[in-house]
């Protein structure tokens, strides 16, 4: 995957942050899971809309996905969380108002940030 070049230079890498990673993202894994793979072509032309995911990750999720949705799912949501520091954000905007785990997220996220101190 080509994460600088042509089109997809807005398709960031990099770590999904701390603490969304590890109090957002794992917590919800199998709920994103259950949620994508029944409208995974959906869910993958917003991500992709939005710069989250390339057309090289669109391919690889389609492959998996002609055997199996769930797989393809899985291989979306671990993904996902290597498209830049501030992921979990895009990909809230990216699949809001339509889909219900997108506003758990962001409920969660501010929760969070709610929380943090500085």
């Amino acid at each position: 995957m080509s994460c600088t070049s042509g089109v997809y230079k807005r398709v960031v890498c990099g770590r999904m942050r701390e603490p969304d990673y590890s109090e957002i993202w794992i917590p919800n894994n199998e709920n994103l899971v259950k949620n994508f793979k029944y409208r995974l072509g959906e869910v993958m032309g917003r991500l992709f809309q939005g710069f989250v995911i390339s057309d090289d990750d669109v391919t690889t999720i389609k492959r998996i996905s002609l055997t199996d949705n769930v797989d393809a799912a899985r291989k979306l949501v671990e993904i996902l969380p290597e498209r830049g520091e501030d992921v979990l954000r895009r990909i809230i905007k990216a699949l809001q108002p339509e889909y219900d785990i997108a506003n758990i997220l962001d409920q969660q996220l501010k929760e969070l940030m709610g929380n943090v101190t500085v």
